[in-house]
């Protein structure tokens, strides 16, 4: 997706705004979705269904403050790396390669 493609520069940010909020908001609709059914399969386990309901109460928080952290090192990580790396057509910039297809071998 280029940046003529995506409208990024030219359609009002409040547009832009709410068209890429939306995967984030099924994406974590999707995660919290997937807690609320994991905590009531969890809860309906024969004899250890409170004391595993407790783990998950405590390893939850864990799980969401490591998440968080990480979220916050790549999305700064990769701003850091944009403006380390020189602009196209610089000395010392590389090409992009474009993806390609693995090759098939003939067979005759």
């Amino acid at each position: 997706m280029t940046a003529d493609s995506s409208g990024l520069g030219t359609k009002p940010v409040a547009r832009l705004a709410l068209t890429m909020s939306v995967p984030t908001i099924v994406a974590q609709a999707a995660n919290a979705s997937y807690t609320i059914i994991d905590r009531l399969f969890i809860g309906h386990i024969p004899e250890v269904g409170d004391a595993a309901m407790t783990g998950v109460g405590i390893c939850f928080p864990i799980l969401l403050a490591v998440t968080a952290f990480a979220s916050l090192i790549g999305a700064g990580g990769a701003r850091r790396a944009a403006r380390a790396s020189p602009p196209r057509g610089a000395p010392g910039a590389t090409a992009p390669t474009p993806a390609r297809s693995p090759r098939r071998r003939r067979t005759s």
